[in-house]
């Protein structure tokens, strides 16, 4: 989400609400798609889109949908209004860790590539849950928090209850001759180290937001 003095005019069509959802009635989206549609902050707005984030068919699409506000207020108004509409909130937090060869480290978690994460514990502060469920999850032992790298938030279904999560990712370092064992137990097959040009070349399959977290690393790069 950002303001609308932010993002370029050229990246792709801007959408009201309106003309997005006769998009979708026009043309069924494919896997991924990106649509950027011009938000608004009013009540009626936010319980719309929280009912179509609810749609199993869009969901399993993967499609993309990234929200655009006239300005900061409106950005704010919005994310507090949609936020309150869960039933819960959940916070996580992860690490995108690097080696000395500048290769990356993954999870092979239900049958897709991500990087490890995991729940806040009570009274545990942030940056030592992120060092700890990469520990868990990857048996990566000795590594060292960089800096904060970026937040991600994701919607989902359970026990009949929606739920709102906020991961907090930090990028990590640590040496490529550590060993490594997944945690079975949470359903991670493998994990491994993989080098950008492997991971651009395989089109390793991710979490969109996985993918977003990658790109920007690797644009920097």
């Amino acid at each position: 989400m950002t303001e609308k003095e932010d993002y370029p005019s050229y990246a792709y069509p801007l959408l009201d609400w309106t003309g997005f959802l006769l998009a979708l009635e026009k043309s069924e989206p494919f896997h991924g798609q990106t649509f950027h549609v011009l938000a608004e902050s009013e009540s009626s707005f936010v319980k719309e889109l929280f009912e179509f984030q609810k749609i199993d068919t869009w969901r399993e699409k993967n499609m993309v949908v990234n929200l655009r506000f006239e300005n900061r207020t409106e950005l704010n108004e919005f994310w507090s209004n949609f936020s309150s509409l869960f039933d819960k909130r959940e916070t996580v937090a992860g690490g995108l860790v690097a080696n000395e060869k500048g290769e990356y480290l993954f999870i092979y978690n239900r049958g897709k590539w991500t990087l490890p994460k995991g729940h806040v514990e009570k009274g545990e502060e942030i940056e030592r849950t992120a060092i700890r469920e990469v520990q868990e999850e990857t048996g990566l032992q000795e590594m060292e928090i960089l800096f904060p790298l970026s937040q991600t938030y994701h919607t989902f279904l359970k026990k009949g209850k929606w739920r709102f999560k906020t991961t907090h990712w930090f990028k990590m370092s640590a040496n490529s001759k550590q060993f490594l064992l997944p945690q079975v137990d949470e359903n991670i097959d493998a994990v491994e180290w993989i080098s950008k040009s492997d991971w651009i070349e395989k089109r390793l399959e991710t979490y969109p937001l996985t993918q977003d977290l990658l790109l920007l690393e690797f644009i920097e790069k």
